[in-house]
């Protein structure tokens, strides 16, 4: 009965000898200078609402995104900072105008508005259609200010589930959504970003 049951124990520690090593290793590892999680990392920002609705007390400030002088492709270009928010706009070479509406603290929150100087024909265009419309012009401004490119890429990788007027989760860090109006011989094209 002895010899059994050491070969019991044997054959335990040899199966399940090893787990428990891993276990106790992985464990000790962590307990070593992290910080706790009730302990408060003091460079880290605390968000309020009053920092949301008062741009000012907001550790990043939004800040004019063109300039007329950064391409000669910009032929107008206006910024104004508001207590909650920003709006620029931007008129471009090839017609294109833009309105940018800019907001948030903890989570960058930006109105794409462009107007296109055509009306499209929009008979049988699904959403897809309008992110492609919308990943054209961040396109577009890419060829001045390359950061857009990764707009682009943003909207490309949601087109095929997108929806108008709906938002999608991209990442964890991004959201969009695309609304579209044609008036008037023009087309309009709204992207809202929401951005971590």
């Amino acid at each position: 009965m002895l010899i059994k049951l050491i070969i019991t124990y044997q054959t335990f520690f040899m199966k399940y000898g090893f787990l428990c090593f891993v276990v106790l290793f992985l464990a000790s590892c962590q307990s070593g200078d992290q910080p706790k999680e009730t302990e408060k990392n003091p460079l880290a920002v605390e968000y309020t609402e009053e920092m949301e609705s008062d741009l000012s007390l907001c550790p990043n400030s939004i800040a004019a995104i063109f300039t007329q002088g950064d391409s000669s492709t910009i032929k107008t270009h206006s910024f104004e900072l508001f207590t909650a928010h920003a709006i620029e706009k931007a008129t471009f070479e090839n017609g294109l105008k833009l309105e940018l509406h800019q907001s948030g603290c903890k989570f960058l929150k930006q109105r794409y508005q462009f107007f296109l100087p055509t009306e499209i024909d929009e008979s049988g265009a699904d959403a897809a259609f309008w992110a492609d419309i919308a990943a054209k012009q961040f396109e577009y401004l890419a060829t001045f200010l390359p950061e857009f490119s990764t707009y682009q890429q943003i909207v490309l990788v949601g087109r095929d589930h997108l929806k108008l007027g709906e938002p999608i989760q991209i990442t964890k860090d991004a959201a969009y959504q695309i609304e579209k109006f044609v008036q008037n011989g023009q087309t309009i094209v709204v992207v809202e970003m929401e951005l971590a």
